[in-house]
């Protein structure tokens, strides 16, 4: 499981972060959430 969380993370991060540095931590938190929702179903 952590591993995962940590995949995901790095994964939204690349996404998000090149695209859009500054984002509020609430944005990444939520893209994490529904990466793990989708992933997991």
């Amino acid at each position: 499981m952590t591993e995962e969380i940590i995949r995901i993370f790095y994964r939204v991060y690349n996404k998000l972060g090149l695209l859009c540095y500054g984002f509020l931590e609430k944005v990444y938190e939520n893209a994490m959430v529904i990466k793990l929702i989708v992933d997991t179903d």
